[in-house]
């Protein structure tokens, strides 16, 4: 028994995460980086409303230093992250909108609700 294939019915989901796989590299990076810093500058903030029953020392503010900008980094990489990325595309790359809805249209994403609102 052969199997055959049809690949033109077959979508291909592109290699970057679909809400950001149109926006150049530069700007990318740039977005993320401000949201990186935003997040970082936040979590030391909240460090310092946490009560210590002793003083740190210098090492231990040190790791826990490096420790707050890796959680800083996996907070900006991430699609959802604090919302900081989306309002800089937002700003720097206008068309940044319009292709959040292309790419949930190539995902089949498109308002699902659509019928609710005619009700």
């Amino acid at each position: 028994m052969k199997v055959q294939s049809n690949n033109a019915n077959i979508q291909q989901k592109p290699n970057q995460s679909g809400k950001y796989k149109n926006v150049p590299k530069a700007y990318l990076d740039f977005a993320k980086g401000q949201e990186r810093i935003f997040a970082n500058h936040l979590i030391k903030q909240m460090r310092k409303g946490i009560d210590k029953t002793q003083q740190e020392s210098t090492a231990e503010r040190y790791y826990k230093g490096l420790m707050d900008d890796e959680i800083a980094k996996v907070i900006s990489e991430s699609d959802s992250g604090l919302g900081i990325k989306d309002v800089v595309l937002n700003q720097i790359y206008p068309q940044y909108k319009d292709n959040t809805k292309s790419a949930q249209e190539a995902y089949g994403l498109k308002n699902s609700n659509k019928g609710l609102s005619d009700e």
